[in-house]
């Protein structure tokens, strides 16, 4: 329910636009169009360069790291997409966005708060970071950080971290991840 449904058209396209859908006219490269399932949509790099355009920022990065992480496109490749369409709206932002791209990221509140790093001037971190037992098993997988100073970083989302079976699980990992001499912070939802 969060998404909107947009409809491109030809510009000598006439009629209605569909109830509940924004329809942009534009003339599209046959090249950006792809069918599935018999409908022709936007191709994964089209539809990149599109989402990435729009703001806010930090919206954007949301679902350019979830379209990176659904399909697997090359951050390099947009880029030079994005510099073939140069003058479109948004490009700025989408030139400054398209480095920091990573699939890896499990959320979108993931992808802001290294926005947020980002922009604070911090060092670019690590996503995903795996912690191995003394057997070299996956114990724990820190949303993201910095491996070589072993200091992690937690997104917290209330949906999912404010239960009280939840909240002592989350206590117990952390108390884990400390002992094994990492400086764990969580990053709370307001929401």
């Amino acid at each position: 329910e969060d998404f909107t449904i947009e409809l491109i058209r030809g510009t000598s396209c006439s009629g209605r636009p569909a109830k509940g859908s924004v329809t942009h006219r534009l003339d599209l490269d046959p090249a950006d169009i792809v069918p599935i399932d018999g409908i022709k949509v936007t191709s994964v790099i089209r539809t990149a360069f599109d989402i990435g355009r729009r703001g806010p920022r930090w919206r954007a990065l949301g679902y350019l790291d979830a379209l990176q992480r659904a399909s697997g496109f090359s951050p390099d490749e947009l880029a030079r997409y994005t510099e073939s369409h140069r003058g479109r709206r948004g490009v700025r932002m989408l030139r400054e966005l398209t480095p920091l791209i990573n699939g890896l990221a499990e959320s979108p509140p993931e992808s802001w708060t290294r926005l947020v790093m980002h922009d604070a001037g911090l060092p670019k971190p690590d996503v995903q970071i795996e912690v191995l037992d003394e057997h070299g098993n996956v114990i724990a997988r820190i949303d993201l950080g910095y491996k070589d100073f072993k200091v992690g970083i937690e997104y917290n989302g209330k949906e999912f971290h404010s239960s009280d079976a939840q909240i002592a699980h989350d206590a117990k990992r952390e108390e884990m991840l400390t002992g094994r001499g990492w400086d764990m912070h969580a990053v709370e939802s307001s929401g």
